[in-house]
Parts: C-alpha cells; structure tokens; sequence
C-alpha cells in the first residue's frame, strides 16, 4: 500500500466524516507525509522531467489531489473555509492526475 495515497483517503475521510475544527492544523502537521510520494510521481512525468518541484508544489499538488477526492464526498475544500486550497493548475498535467 502506498503510504501517502492511503493517507490523502483518510484526511478525506477525517475532513468529510470527524468534520476537525482545526484542519488546517492536522493538514500542516502530516502533509509531508500525506504527500510523500509525490515527488517521486510528478518528476516521472515525462514533460516535466527537467522541472524541479519544491516541497510547496508537491504539498500543492497533494491539495489538488486531496480537494478531487473530496468531490467523491460532494464536498470540495472550499467547505473548510481554514484548509489552504492548491494554487497551481494541475488538471492540465498529462498522465494519470487521478492518483489519489
């Protein structure tokens, strides 16, 4: 099982259904974890082999991934008006963007 993938499914979860009054609290103490293995996913898109992604786009790109999930919720992180939102466009990345 991939740790940061299971991760993200369960700050969903938690996020959807334990409904925390700081999460943006709980985001910024695990989202290294949440995104660990982010880094590794997007320097293996082919088009952005020569990119260099810092921790804050690879956290980035976790928020997109994690905001996606929560639709699976009907919910999206606009609902938890304290949780930072992705900055960056990454719907536009070729290749599987589903990872969740």
């Amino acid at each position: 099982i991939q740790s940061g993938s299971a991760l993200r499914q369960l700050f969903c979860t938690i996020l959807f259904h334990c409904a925390p009054t700081t999460p943006e609290a709980l985001w910024d103490e695990c989202k290294h974890s949440i995104c660990d293995d982010l880094q590794h996913r997007l320097e293996n898109i082919r088009q952005y082999r020569d990119r260099v992604f810092t921790d804050e786009d690879v956290c980035d790109y976790g928020l997109y991934l994690i905001n996606d999930n929560l639709k699976n919720f009907g919910k999206t992180l606009q609902d938890f008006p304290k949780m930072p939102e992705p900055q960056q466009v990454w719907n536009v990345i070729p290749g599987k963007l589903d990872i969740v």
